[in-house]
Protein backbone atom coordinates (compact mmCIF):
# COMPACT_ATOMS: atom_id res chain seq x y z
CA UNK A 1 0.00 0.00 0.00
CA UNK A 2 1.59 3.28 -0.88
CA UNK A 3 0.08 6.41 1.33
CA UNK A 4 0.39 10.12 0.92
CA UNK A 5 -0.57 12.77 3.16
CA UNK A 6 -0.92 16.72 2.50
CA UNK A 7 -2.18 20.13 2.40
CA UNK A 8 -4.20 22.21 -0.65
CA UNK A 9 -3.56 25.72 0.02
CA UNK A 10 -5.23 28.57 -2.26
CA UNK A 11 -4.13 32.24 -2.69
CA UNK A 12 -5.24 34.27 -0.83
CA UNK A 13 -6.91 38.20 -1.23
CA UNK A 14 -4.11 39.67 -0.16
CA UNK A 15 -1.71 37.07 -2.69
CA UNK A 16 -4.18 37.84 -5.77
CA UNK A 17 -3.66 42.33 -5.33
CA UNK A 18 -0.18 42.04 -4.59
CA UNK A 19 2.94 43.23 -6.18
CA UNK A 20 5.70 40.36 -7.82
CA UNK A 21 8.53 39.98 -5.04
CA UNK A 22 12.09 41.04 -7.00
CA UNK A 23 13.62 37.96 -8.31
CA UNK A 24 16.92 37.51 -7.37
CA UNK A 25 19.39 39.21 -9.45
CA UNK A 26 21.29 36.52 -11.06
CA UNK A 27 18.15 34.48 -12.23
CA UNK A 28 16.12 35.47 -14.95
CA UNK A 29 12.10 33.91 -14.95
CA UNK A 30 11.08 32.31 -17.87
CA UNK A 31 9.35 29.41 -19.90
CA UNK A 32 10.98 26.14 -20.09
CA UNK A 33 11.37 24.18 -23.34
CA UNK A 34 11.76 20.94 -24.67
CA UNK A 35 15.41 22.90 -25.86
CA UNK A 36 16.08 22.95 -22.40
CA UNK A 37 14.17 19.85 -20.80
CA UNK A 38 16.69 18.09 -23.37
CA UNK A 39 20.07 19.69 -22.02
CA UNK A 40 20.03 20.64 -18.84
CA UNK A 41 20.77 18.26 -15.99
CA UNK A 42 17.99 19.18 -13.54
CA UNK A 43 15.65 17.01 -16.07
CA UNK A 44 18.17 13.93 -16.22
CA UNK A 45 16.79 12.37 -12.72
CA UNK A 46 14.59 9.29 -12.50
CA UNK A 47 11.76 9.78 -15.86
CA UNK A 48 11.39 13.63 -15.66
CA UNK A 49 12.57 14.13 -19.45
CA UNK A 50 9.68 11.67 -20.37
CA UNK A 51 7.21 13.16 -17.68
CA UNK A 52 7.77 16.70 -19.07
CA UNK A 53 7.83 15.98 -22.60
CA UNK A 54 3.67 14.52 -22.03
CA UNK A 55 2.75 17.58 -19.68
CA UNK A 56 3.71 19.68 -22.58
CA UNK A 57 2.00 18.03 -25.00
CA UNK A 58 -1.02 17.46 -22.86
CA UNK A 59 -0.99 21.15 -22.66
CA UNK A 60 0.55 22.10 -19.02
CA UNK A 61 3.41 24.56 -19.16
CA UNK A 62 6.88 24.74 -17.59
CA UNK A 63 8.54 27.95 -16.14
CA UNK A 64 11.69 28.18 -13.97
CA UNK A 65 14.61 29.98 -13.29
CA UNK A 66 17.47 30.01 -15.23
CA UNK A 67 20.78 31.21 -14.02
CA UNK A 68 23.55 33.14 -15.58
CA UNK A 69 25.11 30.21 -17.52
CA UNK A 70 21.52 29.69 -19.32
CA UNK A 71 20.66 26.48 -17.40
CA UNK A 72 17.19 25.77 -15.18
CA UNK A 73 18.18 25.98 -11.51
CA UNK A 74 14.26 25.86 -10.52
CA UNK A 75 11.46 25.15 -12.14
CA UNK A 76 7.73 24.47 -11.86
CA UNK A 77 4.16 23.31 -13.79
CA UNK A 78 1.55 25.49 -14.34
CA UNK A 79 -1.62 24.64 -15.50
CA UNK A 80 -4.11 27.42 -16.06
CA UNK A 81 -7.45 26.42 -17.23
CA UNK A 82 -9.62 29.41 -19.15
CA UNK A 83 -12.80 27.99 -20.38
CA UNK A 84 -13.28 24.41 -20.20
CA UNK A 85 -12.02 22.13 -17.06
CA UNK A 86 -8.46 19.93 -17.47
CA UNK A 87 -7.35 17.19 -15.75
CA UNK A 88 -3.83 17.88 -13.91
CA UNK A 89 -1.35 15.33 -12.67
CA UNK A 90 -1.77 14.17 -9.18
CA UNK A 91 -0.29 11.82 -6.28
CA UNK A 92 0.09 8.25 -6.71
CA UNK A 93 -0.97 8.46 -10.43
CA UNK A 94 -3.87 10.09 -10.34
CA UNK A 95 -5.88 12.85 -11.56
CA UNK A 96 -8.05 15.79 -10.22
CA UNK A 97 -9.71 18.26 -12.59
CA UNK A 98 -9.13 21.77 -12.39
CA UNK A 99 -12.45 24.34 -12.85
CA UNK A 100 -12.17 26.96 -15.79
CA UNK A 101 -10.53 30.38 -14.99
CA UNK A 102 -7.98 28.28 -12.22
CA UNK A 103 -4.31 27.84 -12.11
CA UNK A 104 -2.27 25.12 -10.75
CA UNK A 105 1.34 24.94 -9.69
CA UNK A 106 3.25 21.55 -9.03
CA UNK A 107 6.39 19.74 -9.21
CA UNK A 108 8.47 22.33 -8.15
CA UNK A 109 11.86 21.83 -7.90
CA UNK A 110 15.37 23.59 -7.27
CA UNK A 111 18.98 22.21 -7.81
CA UNK A 112 20.67 21.50 -4.91
CA UNK A 113 23.14 23.89 -5.17
CA UNK A 114 20.66 26.57 -6.21
CA UNK A 115 19.02 26.44 -2.54
CA UNK A 116 18.45 28.65 -0.15
CA UNK A 117 18.32 31.76 -1.77
CA UNK A 118 14.57 32.32 -2.07
CA UNK A 119 13.53 30.81 -5.31
CA UNK A 120 10.92 29.09 -4.29
CA UNK A 121 8.72 31.81 -2.89
CA UNK A 122 9.93 34.29 -5.75
CA UNK A 123 8.36 31.51 -8.35
CA UNK A 124 5.54 31.37 -6.43
CA UNK A 125 5.04 35.26 -6.25
CA UNK A 126 6.03 35.28 -10.01
CA UNK A 127 3.41 32.43 -11.08
CA UNK A 128 0.53 33.96 -9.07
CA UNK A 129 1.21 37.56 -11.05
CA UNK A 130 1.32 35.53 -14.70
CA UNK A 131 -1.76 33.75 -14.07
CA UNK A 132 -3.90 36.70 -12.91
CA UNK A 133 -2.53 38.56 -15.95
CA UNK A 134 -3.67 35.19 -17.89
CA UNK A 135 -7.27 35.44 -16.66
CA UNK A 136 -7.15 33.26 -13.61
CA UNK A 137 -9.35 33.71 -10.22
CA UNK A 138 -7.67 31.70 -7.98
CA UNK A 139 -4.28 29.43 -7.93
CA UNK A 140 -3.99 26.61 -5.95
CA UNK A 141 -0.95 24.59 -5.08
CA UNK A 142 -0.35 21.34 -2.66
CA UNK A 143 2.45 20.30 -0.70
CA UNK A 144 3.07 16.56 1.31
CA UNK A 145 2.62 17.21 4.94
CA UNK A 146 6.58 15.68 5.64
CA UNK A 147 7.47 19.00 3.59
CA UNK A 148 7.86 21.66 6.23
CA UNK A 149 10.19 23.60 4.46
CA UNK A 150 7.84 23.98 1.09
CA UNK A 151 4.73 24.58 3.37
CA UNK A 152 6.56 27.48 5.28
CA UNK A 153 7.26 29.21 2.02
CA UNK A 154 3.76 28.95 0.90
CA UNK A 155 2.42 29.76 3.99
CA UNK A 156 4.37 32.98 4.04
CA UNK A 157 3.26 34.78 0.53
CA UNK A 158 0.02 34.38 1.28
CA UNK A 159 -1.26 31.33 0.12
CA UNK A 160 -3.62 29.72 2.74
CA UNK A 161 -4.50 26.30 3.94
CA UNK A 162 -8.50 25.05 2.47
CA UNK A 163 -7.98 21.51 3.32
CA UNK A 164 -5.83 18.28 4.08
CA UNK A 165 -5.92 15.06 1.86
CA UNK A 166 -4.87 11.44 2.16
CA UNK A 167 -4.60 9.00 -0.78
CA UNK A 168 -3.84 5.65 -0.09
CA UNK A 169 -3.18 3.49 -3.37
CA UNK A 170 -3.83 -0.52 -2.79
CA UNK A 171 -2.78 -2.38 -6.27
CA UNK A 172 -5.39 -0.64 -8.77
CA UNK A 173 -7.65 0.83 -6.28
CA UNK A 174 -7.07 4.49 -5.16
CA UNK A 175 -9.19 5.57 -1.97
CA UNK A 176 -9.05 9.55 -1.64
CA UNK A 177 -10.20 11.16 1.60
CA UNK A 178 -10.49 15.48 2.08
CA UNK A 179 -10.16 16.75 5.72
CA UNK A 180 -10.71 13.21 6.57
CA UNK A 181 -13.93 12.48 5.18
CA UNK A 182 -15.85 12.12 2.34
CA UNK A 183 -13.89 9.13 0.56
CA UNK A 184 -13.76 8.71 -2.83
CA UNK A 185 -12.72 5.85 -5.03
CA UNK A 186 -11.55 5.01 -7.89
CA UNK A 187 -9.59 2.93 -10.00
CA UNK A 188 -6.45 2.47 -12.03
CA UNK A 189 -5.25 5.84 -12.79
CA UNK A 190 -8.65 8.05 -11.48
CA UNK A 191 -9.49 11.92 -11.70
CA UNK A 192 -11.11 13.14 -8.50
CA UNK A 193 -12.99 15.90 -7.90
CA UNK A 194 -11.09 17.68 -5.62
CA UNK A 195 -11.64 21.31 -5.56
CA UNK A 196 -15.38 21.45 -4.89
CA UNK A 197 -15.79 25.20 -4.55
Amino acid sequence: MQIRRGIFFQSSPRNQSAETSPLPHEYRWGPVNEQAIIRDPIFAVKDRRIKAHTRLADGHACYGFFNQAGSVAYYMWITITHEAPKAVPWELNTQFILKPTRGYFWDCFTAPEHRRRGLYRAALNTASTLARTQGVEKSFICCLKENIPSINAIRSVEFRDIFEFTVRRIGPLVLCKRDGRNILVGFGNPKFNLLYE
